[in-house]
């Protein structure tokens, strides 16, 4: 009788090992076609019962915070909130705490040598060296363009481009966005810059990574991954505003859409109106020159382009520009990256999205200082931004900011 019993234990035994033992310390996700790794030393359950007991910020709780806020904040913390910077390649902690910005951008590089716990700990280092929380940031949208997904280290496979999803319907466009969201948190990233919100022709430049839709259906699959983010802690952004459709989009030179303002009207600006009513926080806007917007200014540096966004759409979320770091801006400036980055300001943007901020925070530090951007211009766009970092989770209002 004893042999069989010992038998049976012996059995269990190697059936709880070979379980549990993964050569790189994480099981898959059940969800998601096998994309993403958890942690195991998560405890779900635990985190779950933390999440639902938590509870939810009222909007007067939020203004009064961000007031009291506001309040303590340095003018340098209040300019380093304004940038939303590419993860430099070398000294990434040095700049995170010489600007306290507002968030980092991770890049492929940033993925390629390390494994999952490896990143989260990475992440955990640059948010050690800020005072108000940093936002960070990847460019997930599947296919063509993905940073972490090709790397086995965190994924068995590729994210898959919205046109491949879409064979599927907008029910594997929500799984994926799911399987997405969940390995973006668990990285400890909480936002991804996607969807893309084109109607692009065959042919064109980004047809490959646009949905491949008309507007109504186009609109149908970004309030999909809008709802399916946000349902899984993480945030997207709508990107490019207004859309660059069959354009070129081009780090050389800047492409202008002699499109009416009608025509946008009729075929982009609704995608954009779904994304915001299915909760969108966060819009990026183009380089694209828009003559029906503005006849000189690409849409990233024209008030005339925020101030549609802002009052014709009634859009009161985030508003940040497209990589200033291009050619075609570049050499519109003669190079003078803290003139790029205080324009862009100055026509609305809340965050600027570049890698020069060793020159474009002091620039706009000084330009405060000289009442170049008024601190009413200023206060204005680090109260969205604090928002913003609220609804996500980055700060705890039960606690003073700085």
């Amino acid at each position: 009788m004893k042999r069989p019993i010992a038998c049976l234990l012996l059995m269990v035994c190697l059936f709880n090992f070979t379980a549990c033992w993964n050569p790189i310390g994480f099981i898959l996700h059940p969800l998601g076609g096998d994309h993403g790794f958890q942690d195991q030393n998560v405890d779900p359950l635990k985190d779950k019962k933390k999440e639902e007991t938590k509870k939810p910020v009222t909007q007067a709780e939020m203004d009064a915070f961000v007031d009291n806020a506001m309040a303590t904040m340095s003018l340098e913390q209040k300019a380093g909130q304004l940038f939303l910077a590419i993860c430099p390649e070398d000294n990434p902690d040095y700049y995170a705490n010489e600007f306290q910005v507002g968030g980092y951008i991770l890049q492929e590089r940033d993925f390629a040598s390390n494994i999952l716990s490896e990143t989260q700990d990475v992440i955990k280092t640059y948010r050690s060296h800020v005072k108000i929380p940093m936002i960070i940031a990847v460019e997930e949208e599947g296919g063509d363009v993905v940073q972490f997904s090709p790397y086995k280290a965190y994924c068995s496979s590729p994210f898959p481009s919205a046109r491949e999803l879409l064979s599927g319907g907008l029910e594997a466009v929500a799984e994926d966005a799911v399987s997405k969201a969940k390995i973006i948190k668990e990285l400890g990233i909480n936002v991804n810059l996607a969807p893309l919100c084109d109607v692009s022709a065959v042919g064109s430049e980004l047809y490959d990574r646009a949905a491949g839709l008309d507007t109504e259906g186009t609109s149908s699959y970004v309030a999909e991954v809008v709802k399916s983010y946000q349902n899984n802690g993480i945030d997207a952004v709508l990107k490019y505003f207004p859309g660059y459709a069959n354009n070129m989009i081009s780090n050389q030179t800047l492409s202008t859409d002699t499109r009416s303002l009608q025509e946008l009207e009729a075929v982009d600006i609704p995608i954009y109106t779904a994304g915001i009513d299915a909760g969108a926080r966060c819009i990026m806007m183009s380089h694209l020159i828009v003559p029906s917007l503005d006849k000189n200014k690409p849409v990233s540096l024209s008030k005339a382009a925020y101030t549609y966004v802002r009052q014709t759409m009634g859009f009161q979320g985030v508003l940040i520009t497209q990589d200033l770091e291009i050619e075609g801006i570049l050499t519109r400036y003669n190079y003078h990256r803290d003139k790029i980055a205080i324009d862009a300001i100055l026509a609305g943007a809340d965050m600027v999205v570049t890698q020069s901020t060793t020159v474009a925070v002091p620039g706009v530090i000084a330009a405060v200082k000289k009442g170049t951007i008024s601190q009413e211009r200023l206060d204005a766009s680090v109260k969205r931004i604090l928002k913003w970092k609220i609804s996500l989770g980055l700060i705890d209002i039960s606690v003073p900011l700085v």
